[in-house]
């Protein structure tokens, strides 16, 4: 990569069970890279299992953030795990804002969960953003960025008015 340091190293990432996290060696490895300042962050990812993984990475000293999946379809099994992992410090990154309204075949209930709760002259993934934006535990999330329409797409939620319904 040709630099010295990163700010945020995930691992695991995509963490399937709470256990995965407790592995002895990555506690190690983190340490170590803190130390030589190569590192100044430790986080995991995980799309399954959330609310467990979650709950266990805010119990670790040495996970700084997480970036669970989440998005309109999931927050009901999130929130409450989300306020308490915030609440003890750790940084809460979301991932896949826009995933379940932007992929195959979608529920029409989806589309209308998201038009209920987020209203304004916005596009249906800038909706997607403002919702989870619209979340005080979640730092930021990450956005789909295939090419310069879409980054400016998604950039400009943060300029426009939009009002967030509870769901």
């Amino acid at each position: 990569m040709q630099i010295d340091h990163v700010d945020i190293l995930h691992a695991p990432h995509g963490a399937r069970m709470p256990q995965e996290l407790e592995e002895p060696l990555i506690r190690e490895v983190f340490e170590e890279i803190k130390q030589q300042g190569k590192a100044r962050f430790f986080g995991e990812s995980f799309h399954s299992d959330m609310t467990n993984i979650l709950t266990k990475a805010a119990e670790l000293p040495y996970y700084d953030m997480v970036m669970p999946a989440y998005n309109i379809v999931v927050q009901g099994s999130l929130d409450q795990a989300l306020f308490k992992a915030a609440e003890s410090g750790l940084g809460i990154y979301g991932m896949k804002a826009a995933n379940p309204i932007m992929r195959g075949d979608i529920p029409s209930w989806r589309i209308e969960k998201l038009n209920a709760a987020v209203t304004g002259d916005l596009s249906v993934p800038q909706k997607c953003y403002a919702w989870v934006f619209s979340n005080p535990n979640i730092a930021g999330t990450l956005s789909a960025m295939t090419d310069k329409d879409i980054l400016r797409e998604n950039l400009a939620v943060l300029d426009k008015d939009y009002e967030i319904n509870p769901i």
